[in-house]
C-alpha cells in the first residue's frame, strides 16, 4: 500500500528538525518531506503532489497564506493544515476557506499527528476514493446568496446579537460547518470543542464574522438559482430537522446530545451530489467533519449513518440510527 505523502514547511531549521523528531514514529506510515519555506514547497508540489501539507504562517517570501492560496488554486484536493504561532490578523483571515485546520504553536506531537492521520484514516474507513488533486471537499460547502445577504443586513444593524446571528447561520449546513470549523481550530484564539452553533458564533465574534463575510471567506456565494437547484436537499433537510425536533423531546437527551443530534441532521445533506436523497453519498459528511476538525462525537454519529444500509430518503430510519448512536456514546461515557 502506498504511503500518504506529507509535506512540512517552515523557514526555521530548528522547527523542521523538531517536526522530524515529533513525527519519527510515523516514518513507516508516511512519506515525509521537509521544506525550507513556501517557495521550495510550492516548486516541489509540481513534481511530487502531496496528500497533506503542514505549513507555518510567518515565512519570508511565500508565506503560509500565500502557499495555501496557491495550493487551493492548483491542487485543491490536498489536505492543508496551518501550524503557526502568533500571526497577523489579515494573514489569518486569508487562510480561512483555504485551510482545513489551524493548529497553534507550540503543538504537542500527539495533536499534530492526529490532525494529519484522522482524515486519512477516515477516508480509508469509509471507502472514499482518493480525492483527485483538482477537487476539494471545501467546494461542496455552498451557501445561498440570499442567506449571505440576510446575514450582512442583520450584522449591519446596531442591535445585532450573537443569538440572532446563530439562528440565521443554523439555517444552512455549509455555513454552520465553516463557523464550527473556525471555532474548533485555533484560527482566532484558543479553540473550543463544540457542535453548538451559538457557541461557535460567540467564540468567533460578530465583528469578525462580518469581516469574513464581506471578504468572501465563508464559502462560495452560490448563484440566486441555487435554492431552486437544491430544492430536494432543502426539503429533505427541513423534514429531517423537523422530525428530529419532534422526536428528541421524548428522548431525555443532555444539552450536548441535543447539539450533536441537530448538527448531525444539519450536515447529513452535505453528501448530496445530484440533489436526490436516495442517491446521496453518506460517507462525505462523516469525512468532512473529520477533515475540518469538528468533534469526534459528531464524526462517530455520521459514520454510523454512513455505514448503515439506510438511505437519506427514509428520515425515520436515519433518526433511529442517530438516536441509537447518541445513547450508545452516552452509555460508554458513563
Amino acid at each position: 500500500m502506498q504511503k500518504p505523502v506529507i509535506f512540512f514547511v517552515d523557514d526555521e531549521p530548528n522547527v523542521l528538525n523538531g517536526l522530524k523528531r515529533f513525527c519519527r514514529s510515523q516514518r513507516h506510515v508516511w512519506d515525509m518531506h521537509f521544506y525550507d519555506g513556501g517557495e521550495a514547497a510550492f516548486e516541489a508540489l509540481a513534481s511530487n503532489p502531496a496528500d497533506v501539507v503542514v505549513s507555518d504562517m510567518r515565512m519570508p517570501g511565500v508565506n503560509g497564506a500565500d502557499l495555501f492560496e496557491q495550493i487551493s488554486l492548483h491542487w485543491p484536493g490536498i489536505i492543508r493544515i496551518m501550524l503557526s504561532g502568533e500571526a497577523e490578523p489579515d494573514q489569518t483571515m486569508r487562510t480561512v476557506g483555504r485551510s482545513h485546520r489551524f493548529l497553534a504553536k507550540p503543538c504537542d506531537p500527539e495533536s499534530l499527528i492526529r490532525a494529519i492521520e484522522a482524515p486519512l484514516q477516515q477516508k480509508d474507513k469509509l471507502n472514499l476514493p482518493t480525492v483527485e488533486q483538482d477537487h476539494s471537499y471545501l467546494d461542496r460547502l455552498q451557501t445561498p446568496a440570499s442567506l449571505f445577504a440576510s446575514l450582512i443586513d442583520y450584522l449591519d444593524q446596531p442591535q445585532a446579537e450573537e443569538e440572532g446571528l446563530a439562528a440565521l447561520v443554523g439555517q444552512d449546513a455549509a455555513l454552520s460547518a465553516r463557523l464550527l470549523q473556525l471555532a474548533n481550530s485555533a484560527y482566532f484564539g484558543r479553540p473550543v470543542t463544540t457542535c453548538n452553533i451559538q457557541k461557535a458564533v460567540e467564540t468567533i465574534g460578530c465583528d469578525r464574522i462580518a469581516t469574513l463575510l464581506k471578504r468572501g471567506r465563508l464559502g462560495n456565494h452560490a448563484p440566486v438559482s441555487f435554492e431552486q437547484q437544491k430544492a430536494p436537499f432543502y426539503q429533505f433537510q427541513k423534514q429531517l430537522i423537523r422530525q428530529w425536533q419532534a422526536q428528541s423531546m421524548h428522548q431525555s437527551l443532555t444539552p450536548d446530545q441535543q447539539d450533536l443530534g441537530f448538527a448531525a441532521c444539519l450536515f447529513c445533506g452535505l453528501g448530496l451530489t445530484d440533489e436526490k436523497p436516495e442517491t446521496a453519498n453518506k460517507a462525505i459528511p462523516a469525512y468532512m467533519v473529520t477533515l475540518l476538525g469538528l468533534p469526534d462525537a459528531l464524526a462517530d454519529i455520521l459514520t454510523d449513518i454512513a455505514q448503515s444500509n439506510t438511505a437519506y430518503s427514509n428520515p425515520d430510519a436515519v433518526l433511529e440510527i442517530l438516536f441509537a448512536s447518541l445513547h450508545d456514546s452516552h452509555n460508554q461515557a458513563a
